[in-house]
């Protein structure tokens, strides 16, 4: 059975976390704008030019955590012959053993799973997320 994320939960993280950006790279842009129209004359090139290229890489930047971020949802878990395999987009990220599975821990967005092949994570909002975290601890114990 694969576990993934509703439909649902995924609009709303999602909706939740462009707000978030943009609030945190509005208020960094309008400081940079504030700094480079008030001391236009006293700065120098040193502090304009960072300050312009920030401001030109901003919405990159916002872009490239957006799509980070929307990959994450797009995850699927999978138990499969003894193996916990995480997919992302279609691909296969982690295919851990549940033999190999040293520790479960809870964490503020999820749980993460420390094994001998890595670390990976199984965030909150996933459907039947407890069912899959009680299958991971029966055959990794």
């Amino acid at each position: 059975m694969k576990y993934q994320y509703s439909e649902d939960n995924k609009a709303k993280a999602i909706k939740r976390n462009r707000t978030i950006m943009s609030v945190q790279y509005g208020i960094g842009a309008t400081v940079m704008i504030y700094m480079l129209f008030n001391n236009w004359s006293t700065l120098g090139v040193e502090i304009k030019a960072p300050l312009l290229v920030g401001l030109i890489v901003l919405p990159f930047a916002w872009i490239y955590f957006d799509r980070n971020f929307r990959a994450k949802f797009s995850s699927s878990y999978e138990i499969q012959d003894d193996y916990l395999i995480i997919e992302e987009k279609g691909a296969v990220k982690h295919k851990i053993s549940l033999d190999s599975i040293r520790q479960l821990k809870k964490i503020p967005n999820g749980h993460r799973i420390e094994s001998n092949s890595g670390t990976a994570y199984i965030l909150d909002g996933i459907d039947n997320k407890d069912e899959l975290l009680k299958k991971i601890n029966k055959t990794s114990s």
